[in-house]
């Protein structure tokens, strides 16, 4: 299945804001080490980090941009020794690589590791992104010395604890997924081999319902539709029940064809390549997406980081138009530094498409969504845009500020401590470097080493204390613990028995509906109160539900509340929630009060994660994160899991492919 170009821009700009985040200043220059030096374990880790930054969401290069590769690489001492620290991903991938080459486990030529290391970044330096790709020097030394420096020694059938252990194409896979002690080096599997979580098929292989790889069916042999077509060779299963052709897909600069609905029979291995002509009238050729200069039909022509103008690809200096949705015929982009700030703040709140053309070039119809979007912005300068008085264009505001709703003014993001909500319809977001929690911004964290003793870094990134006896899910544990909950013996009781039981107690229950509450009238009814409307299937609605899925309109209407997580519009009382006070000032709402049977605290307590083989009922409860049935005994058990795909020799060369081990010691960023 091909990946459609819309969806590859929109991971690309996922992944070029990761590549951009860090842009800090270089360390000093240091002295250039000696080619066959080892390196340490600072170096390592920008090793590490720069692969993480240099890779998109797919985890492969990011090579399909005007710029270089060289970017989010360049890390002060402070912001290393912060990302590096123990307990952190990369020291941890580190530490683990250093114990491995320790015990021989691992070889490493470091002569050739630093030749891989040096001519790589010289050459990302020296060249855009996507004049990489066929590159002969790149694509010698991506097969050469990139790959040749590494190599696992464990042999087949050797125990093993990591993928990298193990020799070229292997793998370190449990024999038996129940025993974490018998992983061995080893191929994945073929016909009639064991597969799973804990080893795969070989390629022209799946893994079918009884763990066993089966080959994948021909061109023209059956296949079951409702396995998505992994068990066909050409990865596609026709409603026939038989496999689709295999696509013949075109190599570079061969002609090539494009079908009805826009896909081509290019060879787009590296999502840079496409089926287009070099010049105006041209014939069509598989080619590599154009950099500044190269001529294009639309902005799909050109790589990630440009748009189209005038059939030229390009970027949008400042004050320039650019394009900041769907609405705009071409697509125009800023250029590096810059930020499109629509002309207006929404679209959504016109709701038919004539009516939202109407507003062109500010917004266009979008007939993939069925929505009116942003249109034609202006390129600006972050520093233009502002951090006090009214919000840029009704919606826009500087880095530091956000757009208050109720007066389109620009206000301060809140600090440590002070008060905040996630949803910023509501309240004031955080400050970078700090999370929203219980409606108070604090200090973020990424592993409990970041925590004082006692306590630990939970999954909203905030250091919450280690209390063992009472938890209610297990976010409120360290990640080695799981909350183990017996069932709450209150839910649903009666009051009379609520009132014997010592683990619970009556509790008042209040919120916030509104005065008429739609919920309760028939349909008959329903349809002489202008506030409700009837939803076939549904029953009595409020009006507001007429906006689901658009939420300018939501927004503009002074009687509902836009949920932004489950994109749905309700009435304003809802959004009240148990704020009695707010719920009475409001005379569209009216407060219910009912008395329930409620825990006295929470009666959960954080248990230690299970070790492999151990009887388990959730995937959350083992260290494995992986909790499955033993076909032999019929129980379910926490089952190996593989040693994750950074553990492998194809991320050591990559990582030293896209790595940045000095910085400065060439003048190099």
């Amino acid at each position: 299945m091909k990946t459609t170009p819309a969806a590859i821009r929109l991971f690309a700009a996922a992944a070029l804001a990761l590549a951009t985040a860090c842009q800090c200043e270089p360390d000093p220059v240091a002295p250039k080490p000696e080619p066959g030096q080892p390196l340490t374990v600072e170096e390592l880790c920008r090793v590490y980090l720069s692969r993480i930054a240099n890779s998109d969401l797919f985890y492969d290069p990011l090579l399909c941009y005007q710029r270089t590769l060289a970017r989010g690489t360049d890390y002060t001492a402070a912001e290393l020794a912060r990302r590096c620290r123990p307990g952190s991903e990369a020291r941890k991938w580190v530490d683990e690589l250093y114990r491995d080459l320790r015990a021989g486990r691992v070889k490493m030529d470091w002569r050739r590791a630093r030749e891989c290391l040096d001519r790589s970044r010289e050459l990302r330096r020296d060249n855009p992104g996507y004049r990489l790709i066929d590159d002969p020097e790149w694509n010698a030394l991506r097969t050469g010395a990139c790959v040749d420096f590494v190599h696992g020694t464990v042999p087949d059938m050797s125990p093993c604890k990591l993928d990298w252990e193990c020799r070229d194409g292997r793998g370190c896979y449990a024999v038996y997924e129940f025993d974490e002690d018998h992983r061995v080096c080893g191929l994945p599997g073929v016909d009639n081999e064991n597969c799973g979580d804990y080893r795969p098929c070989a390629d022209g292989y799946w893994c079918n319902e009884l763990w066993m790889c089966q080959p994948r069916a021909a061109d023209g042999e059956a296949c079951d539709p409702d396995h998505w077509g992994i068990d066909c060779m050409s990865g596609s299963c026709g409603g026939d029940g038989l496999c689709d052709p295999t696509p013949v897909l075109k190599a570079l600069g061969e002609p090539c064809t494009i079908d009805v609905d826009g896909t081509d029979d290019c060879d787009n291995a590296s999502y840079c390549v496409n089926c287009r002509p070099a010049f105006a009238g041209g014939a069509n050729a598989c080619r590599i997406l154009g950099g500044s200069g190269a001529y294009c039909r639309d902005w799909y022509d050109c790589v990630l980081d440009l748009g189209c103008r005038d059939h030229v690809c390009s970027a949008e200096p400042a004050g320039a138009t650019c394009a900041a949705g769907a609405g705009t015929a071409s697509q125009l982009l800023c250029e590096e530094g810059l930020r499109c700030v629509p002309l207006v703040a929404s679209c959504v709140q016109h709701a038919y498409e004539q009516q939202c053309n109407l507003q062109a070039p500010r917004c266009g119809w979008n007939n993939e969504t069925g929505n009116c979007e942003l249109g034609e912005g202006r390129c600006f300068f972050p520093e233009e845009l502002p951090l006090s008085g009214p919000c840029l264009n009704g919606g826009y505001c500087g880095d530091g500020a956000w757009c208050r709703p109720a007066d389109r003014t620009c206000q301060p993001l809140a600090g440590e401590n002070e008060a905040c909500s996630p949803d910023s319809s509501a309240g004031a977001p955080c400050a970078s470097g700090l999370v929203c929690s219980d409606d108070v911004c604090r200090e973020a964290c990424g592993y409990d080493e970041d925590c004082p003793d006692g306590s630990f870094c939970g999954q909203d990134a905030v250091c919450r204390p280690l209390t063992p006896g009472a938890c209610s899910d297990s976010e409120q544990c360290p990640s080695d613990f799981y909350c183990a909950v017996p069932p709450d013996p209150c839910a649903g009781q009666e009051e009379h028995i609520c009132a014997k039981l010592e683990q619970c107690q009556i509790s008042p229950l209040s919120w916030c509906k509104p005065v008429l509450d739609c919920l309760d009238l028939s349909s008959i009814a329903c349809n002489t109160h202008s506030e409700c409307f009837y939803y076939q299937g549904y029953g009595c609605l409020n009006h507001c539900a007429e906006h689901d899925q658009h939420e300018g309109r939501c927004r503009a209407d002074p009687e509902c509340a836009w949920w932004a997580e489950s994109t749905v519009c309700d009435s304003r009382c809802y959004a009240i929630g148990d704020d009695e006070a707010a719920c009475r000032d409001d005379a569209l709402c009216s407060v219910v009060v009912s008395r329930v049977c409620a825990l006295r605290a929470p009666i959960g307590r954080c248990e230690r994660r299970l070790a492999v083989g151990e009887p388990c009922t959730a995937h959350d409860q083992c260290l494995s994160g992986n909790c499955a049935t033993n076909a032999y005994s019929g129980n379910t058990q926490c089952a190996v899991a593989t040693s994750g795909c950074d553990r492998n020799l194809g991320f050591i060369r990559s990582a030293f492919l896209l790595g940045l081990v000095f910085l400065g010691a060439r003048g190099l960023r």
